[in-house]
């Protein structure tokens, strides 16, 4: 709104229109007033006369000058320079001053206008700026729900898998138990089988111990027996073994008086076949037979025939085990021989060496 001043060609801006909440439209009408008879009533006395609202709008127009640096009423002077002093110098003085305030306002105006219109494209700027952020922040949010969807997910299935654990926990500690128990009796049964295990040596060993004094009796009950081996067998279904071994003796051993040598038994062993089984005699005097074995013995490279003493099937695949280490030890020049009285047993050079 511009406002002229009676016989004044000045117009004077009012941005009354930038201040709404100060002013009404009827403020406005009465500022108008007011600027036609600012000079006088700035400087009369009688405008306390004035209505109370222009006296109560002037102060608060007052006020609103200062606060926008508009130009008061300057201290008289003792100039004594007549134009300043008279009532025309006065007043182009005070139009000086008006013109020179609303220009100020103008300008500050325009700079606030320029201020408020970067402000508005600040704002535009950060209007655009919190929609991208709001943008983003409704991403995020679309987002966020998916996490918890997920994390509300991985709950459940953290959940259902705390469960399975502990099942298979109490199915891992019913499992411990019972291989405790187990272990408890295995351990038990170890014990058992190692106990049983030493009974069974001791056993083992008495049966052999048994075994062997079995053994040696029947050695003794044989020991009145000779075995001869390589003695032809008559293809007869009847053959006199004793005239067979009377007549060995006394063609091949060279021994008189053979008729006088007694026999409890003799008889050939095994079922008959196609091989030459050998005689079995037993002599009714023990001096009987230990001569016939040793003229046998001092004989034996000149006799189709073999000679030997009768022994058990046990002791003969004992000595039979045993032969090559004896036939090692005499080659190498070692003395290797079995017991007389345990025939199962070897000793070179005095040593007994174990089966």
């Amino acid at each position: 709104m511009d406002v002229s001043y009676p016989g004044s060609d000045v117009s004077y801006p009012l941005s009354v229109s930038s201040y709404p909440t100060l002013w009404s439209i009827r403020t406005q009408q009465i500022v108008t007033k007011f600027f036609e008879d600012w000079v006088e009533l700035s400087t009369c006395e009688d405008v306390f006369l004035l209505a109370p609202e222009i006296l109560t709008l002037l102060q608060d127009f007052l006020y609103m000058g200062d606060l926008f640096n508009w130009p008061k009423r300057k201290t008289r002077t003792s100039n004594s320079d007549s134009e300043t002093n008279s009532p025309e110098g006065k007043r182009i003085c005070n139009e000086q001053n008006l013109v020179d305030a609303f220009q100020g306002d103008a300008i500050a105006d325009e700079n606030q206008e320029a201020q408020v219109l970067v402000e508005s494209r600040n704002m535009e700027d950060v209007t655009k700026q919190l929609k991208l952020i709001l943008c983003k922040l409704e991403s995020l949010e679309s987002k966020l729900e998916t996490v918890i969807e997920t994390v509300n997910n991985l709950k459940t299935t953290v959940n259902k898998l705390e469960n399975v654990v502990d099942k298979v926990q109490g199915d891992a500690k019913k499992l411990r138990d019972d291989i405790y128990a187990m272990d408890k009796g295995v351990s038990y049964l170890n014990s058992e089988v190692q106990e049983l295990r030493s009974k069974e040596r001791v056993h083992l060993e008495r049966i052999k111990g048994l075994e062997d004094q079995i053994m040696y009796q029947e050695l003794y009950n044989r020991r009145e027996n000779l075995r001869f081996l390589g003695v032809p067998e008559s293809m007869a279904d009847e053959e006199d073994t004793k005239e067979v071994i009377y007549q060995l003796l006394e063609k091949k051993l060279n021994i008189e008086e053979v008729r006088k040598i007694e026999f409890q038994r003799i008889h050939r062993v095994g079922k008959k076949s196609n091989q030459t089984r050998p005689i079995i005699a037993r002599f009714l005097r023990f001096q009987d037979r230990e001569y016939i074995f040793k003229r046998a013995k001092e004989m034996s490279r000149s006799l189709d025939f073999k000679v030997l003493v009768d022994l058990p099937k046990e002791i003969r695949d004992r000595r039979k085990a045993q032969w090559p280490k004896l036939k090692k030890a005499r080659e190498e020049g070692k003395t290797g021989y079995f017991s007389w009285r345990e025939p199962d047993k070897l000793y070179i050079d005095g040593v007994f060496v174990p089966l």
